[in-house]
């Protein structure tokens, strides 16, 4: 590595003195490719060459609530699932978009931070337990009614 924290040249193909690099820029012993495998797990075809695959969503049925902007019905659900899975509670939240019109939105603590759910919104409860908000049409793409 040189002096500008710049990676080994790649042209001479040393994987290791890479893993090395990347673990020190990390901040990390193992890079992701050695913490994976460790545990277990191997990577197929696809992901050791970099090529795309496709994958077909496993058929899962969740449950999920039209945010419709007013009551606590959506927000009540959606800390009785908080507060089983131990996690922080949704709250309403005021937000203002780009033509300074205000309305009350739902902030739900999920596995990937803070979210606002707007009117129009569904509210999903995942297979984890774990809720997120999903766009109307995202929702109709992906989900059908059992």
């Amino acid at each position: 590595m040189d002096r500008t924290g710049s990676p080994p040249g790649l042209l001479q193909d040393d994987s290791r003195e890479l893993s090395r690099w990347l673990a020190t820029r990390l901040g990390a012993r193992r890079t992701l490719m050695t913490m994976y495998m460790s545990a277990g797990h191997e990577f197929d075809e696809a992901v050791k060459n970099s090529t795309p695959s496709q994958y077909r969503k496993k058929p899962v049925v969740i449950e999920a609530m039209l945010f419709k902007g007013n009551g606590d019905a959506v927000l009540n659900w959606v800390n009785e699932g908080q507060a089983a899975a131990k996690r922080l509670p949704a709250t309403w939240w005021p937000v203002t978009d780009e033509t300074n019109v205000a309305w009350w939105g739902l902030m739900i603590p999920t596995l990937e931070g803070q979210h606002i759910a707007s009117p129009g919104d569904y509210i999903i409860r995942g297979v984890a337990g774990e809720h997120y908000p999903c766009k109307p049409d995202i929702f109709a793409a992906t989900y059908e009614t059992v």
